[in-house]
């Protein structure tokens, strides 16, 4: 039986019950008034059966139409408020808002609802936002990177497209904490993702991958277009006037790209881009590694003498 149709049955029953007690007052009334005549009147028990009747009956019907528009009434908002609360569940929309409607005590426990239902929403978006973002630098973390980077190298594979994975690393970074302050190097780590945010596509994930380790997945992006983006990013890093941060500071950051689709899987990808980065840092930082056709890593933008130094020092 619907809600509407019980309140209603609830109320008319109420009101049968005030339509009683509403008759017998009545009853009790016709007594008092014509209770002298009592003994002399044959006509006393007509009558008072005649205001009972009249009586109950209006009592009854006034009782039946106020239960049947209040049943109604509540009915309605209350069914309303059921079908809310069961599209949480169904919908997983935690941030419920529902009319309130007249001011009574339906609509104190409606408005209640309401808070209760935002503050959930806001709190189930910061735990989201937590479980996929790094708090000091706001990009995403490594969970998130990673469930990314698959989903990406499966398209990838799928559709024979391009991907790239760039890691950079940012050079002496220890010695930053060390000479300038923990603070001074949070606030680096800051301007460091925003110059990524900043250098890259709405389509492409940047992350912290751990420390001052940061990650880079850009899909259907081929070398070539890998190593423009790296060295852009690169430079920016580099020229960035760093000394309104900290007089005498200076950044600069190693990179490695993996564009090799042919790996077994986007982790088997990031492990290269890992090496290349390494063989960038070995090769004298502030610059970019890559691996060539002929299957060793060379640094960009350098000087022949620091390539050949890169290639032999990979060499058995």
């Amino acid at each position: 039986m619907k809600i509407q149709t019980r309140l209603t049955l609830a109320l008319a029953t109420c009101g049968l019950i005030s339509a009683s007690s509403v008759a017998l007052l009545t009853y009790l009334s016709v007594v008092e008034i014509q209770a002298h005549d009592a003994l002399s009147s044959s006509l006393l028990g007509s009558h008072i059966l005649q205001a009972f009747a009249i009586s109950g009956a209006t009592a009854l019907a006034l009782a039946f139409i106020m239960g049947t528009t209040i049943g109604q009434s509540y009915g309605q908002r209350i069914n309303k408020l059921i079908r809310g609360i069961r599209s949480i569940q169904a919908n997983n929309e935690l941030a419920l808002k529902l009319g309130i409607g007249e001011q009574d005590e339906l609509s104190e426990l409606i408005a209640s609802i309401n808070r209760m239902s935002q503050e959930l929403a806001a709190t189930h978006r910061e735990l989201k936002d937590l479980s996929s973002h790094d708090p000091l630098t706001q990009l995403f973390n490594r969970r998130y990177f990673d469930e990314q980077a698959k989903l990406a190298f499966a398209q990838a594979q799928r559709y024979q497209q391009p991907l790239t994975f760039i890691i950079g690393d940012l050079d002496h970074f220890k010695q930053i904490n060390d000479q300038y302050s923990h603070a001074i190097g949070d606030e680096v780590l800051r301007v460091i993702a925003s110059l990524l945010c900043g250098s890259t596509r709405e389509s492409d994930v940047v992350a912290r991958y751990g420390g001052e380790e940061f990650v880079l997945l850009l899909p259907n992006t081929d070398l070539h277009q890998a190593l423009n983006c790296s060295e852009q990013l690169r430079s920016n890093i580099e020229h960035y006037p760093w000394y309104k941060i900290a007089p005498g500071l200076e950044v600069t950051m190693s990179l490695g790209l993996c564009s090799d689709t042919t790996a077994i899987s986007a982790e088997a990808m990031i492990s290269l881009a890992d090496k290349h980065l390494y063989s960038a840092k070995f090769s004298g930082r502030n610059q970019t590694c890559w691996k060539t056709h002929m299957s060793v890593v060379t640094p960009l933008w350098k000087s022949e003498n620091m390539r050949s130094i890169a290639i032999n020092a990979l060499m058995p």
